[in-house]
């Protein structure tokens, strides 16, 4: 078993991690058992899609634990939004962030399902934005995320080993396996084609009032945009952040013509810039 200790002689200041030497995954299951012992505050967690600081520390979604159980089942995200699901919930986030969270069934029966000082074992699956956690073979937590400007879709897989008393936290039997991507990637895809679609629709509208000029701000280009944009779709891809579509960004080019006064002319949207390109 992989195991993390600390004594009264030998404390953590600070969270400690041990990384999955396999690279970076992106839709897969993981299961493996994990055990505690020592003070009931002993905590500890599993990191997936996430990335390592400079510092060291492991940043993303954490599959959480700890010795008392409270925590055991939830999903939290390390050095960023917090708590993404309680245990006993199922939890969508919208592209703003908003969390609508709805009771899982058995959500009361959940409250026993740590074993004290035994053997746990833990079930991850991550396919597209979707998160199911398990724990001894019960849904413990679901999460959909769709905050694109926040998730994360690959990463990698580390152990923590919470700062705090003196503690021990094991893991075995780990298993990772890979997922065949499905519609999800498509979808996303396509969301993000169609933002840039409407991003330069607005553009090229804005460059006929304005000689041909390309909008500097969101608030000069939102005027000529479907009320059906997401304003953070504007910072998305004035930032280039692209990054959650599974293509690289500069492969993505939408040019849209229009008639405009200097002839034949298109918006063409290239790592997250704009430029009015004549034909």
């Amino acid at each position: 078993a992989i195991t993390g200790q600390t004594t009264k002689e030998h404390p953590a200041p600070v969270n400690q991690f041990i990384t999955f030497d396999q690279g970076t995954v992106e839709d897969f299951e993981l299961k493996l058992s994990f055990r505690f012992t020592g003070q009931p505050a002993a905590n500890g967690g599993i990191q997936f899609r996430s990335r390592v600081r400079e510092d060291g520390h492991v940043v993303g979604y954490q599959a959480d634990m700890n010795k008392q159980g409270q925590y055991i089942g939830m999903l939290y995200e390390e050095g960023g939004r917090g708590i993404m699901a309680p245990r006993g919930t199922r939890v969508t986030v919208d592209a703003q962030g908003k969390k609508t969270q709805t009771p899982l069934a058995h959500a009361d029966s959940l409250k026993d399902t740590n074993r004290d000082n035994d053997w746990n074992d833990y079930h991850i699956i991550a396919k597209g934005n979707k998160i199911i956690l398990k724990v001894n073979g019960l849904v413990t937590a679901e999460l959909i995320d769709n905050q694109i400007s926040k998730r994360k879709l690959s990463g990698v897989i580390a152990f923590q080993l919470h700062q705090g008393p003196p503690m021990k936290v094991q893991y075995r039997n780990i298993r990772v396996k890979p997922l065949t991507s499905d519609k999800s990637q498509a979808n996303d895809m396509q969301a993000a084609m169609q933002t840039l679609k409407q991003l330069a629709l607005g553009c090229i509208m804005y460059a006929q009032d304005n000689d041909g000029m390309l909008p500097a701000t969101q608030a000069a280009l939102k005027p000529y945009v479907s009320t059906s944009y997401d304003p953070e779709a504007y910072e998305l891809v004035a930032s280039g952040k692209l990054t959650e579509i599974r293509q690289p960004a500069r492969t993505v080019l939408i040019r849209q013509k229009a008639r405009l006064s200097g002839g034949q002319q298109a918006v063409a949207f290239v790592d997250g810039h704009a430029e009015i390109i004549s034909k």
